[in-house]
């Protein structure tokens, strides 16, 4: 996503003064902000626009019904809403960030409203103080941004992503953090595939989208905590492997 230089340089301007103004200008901020908008959250959709009213910001997202159910949302609210607010903490955006530097300084809250392209709604509310508590960026952080990353994805799973490949787990240990797929062998020849990824492994490496926002700041906290990245495919029928691994200096 391409960024306006001037319009990020009159952001922080902005961010500075509800620095040293407080909520007064925070309505500023928001303007500056929506100026911005519509920000590209690749698959997850779109960031569209930000409101400020009673000491509340609020922010409408637009999110493809096939990318996550908000009725399984609602089942599990509270995991979903400690990982957003982690997720948040630690956002590359440069827009959001100034925002919500905006807001913590500002002692207001904050409610993130996801509209899905099936009607449905759903809202969290953050308070102040919930956002001014997950501001740092330590390397226990780290640790919990990647846990609860897990376990959110997680009640997300299965999710069938096409050509045979099913996304079936995520997971973490002390090398690396891995997703893990299940083939359709019928579909996929796994010596083939395991072939390809070792006989094109830099090209395989290159179509790792990090335009995707939450793809690259996963990638960033995987390579922060000294891990490389994994991807093990399995064959449903014979069990057998392909597996790509990318370590830590090549992130």
């Amino acid at each position: 996503m391409k960024k306006n230089i001037s319009r990020i340089l009159l952001l922080a301007l902005a961010c500075a003064m509800v620095s040293a103004c407080g909520p007064a200008k925070l309505r500023t901020m928001v303007d500056e902000f929506n100026k911005q908008c519509p920000l590209s959250l690749g698959l997850a959709g779109t960031m569209d626009s930000a409101t400020y009213n009673a000491n509340t910001v609020a922010i409408y997202y637009t999110i493809p019904a096939e990318y996550i159910d908000l009725d399984m949302i609602r089942q599990n609210e509270q995991a979903f809403h400690d990982n957003m607010l982690i997720t948040y903490a630690n956002s590359q955006e440069e827009s959001f960030k100034m925002l919500l530097d905006a807001i913590v300084n500002a002692r207001a809250n904050m409610d993130v409203v996801m509209n899905n392209t099936d009607g449905d709604s759903y809202t969290f509310h953050f308070t102040a103080d919930e956002l001014k508590a997950n501001q740092p960026d330590s390397d226990g952080d780290i640790e919990t941004y990647m846990k609860t990353f897990i376990e959110s994805t997680r009640m997300q799973l299965p999710i069938e992503i096409g050509s045979g490949i099913t996304f079936t787990d995520v997971t973490l240990d002390d090398k690396y953090f891995t997703y893990h797929y299940e083939c359709d062998e019928d579909i996929i020849d796994m010596d083939i595939l395991q072939d390809g990824f070792s006989n094109n492994r830099e090209e395989v490496i290159s179509n790792i989208d990090v335009t995707d926002p939450t793809m690259a700041q996963l990638l960033k906290k995987i390579k922060a905590s000294n891990r490389g990245y994994a991807m093990i495919y399995t064959g449903k029928t014979s069990g057998k492997t392909a597996t790509l691994t990318i370590e830590s200096d090549e992130l």
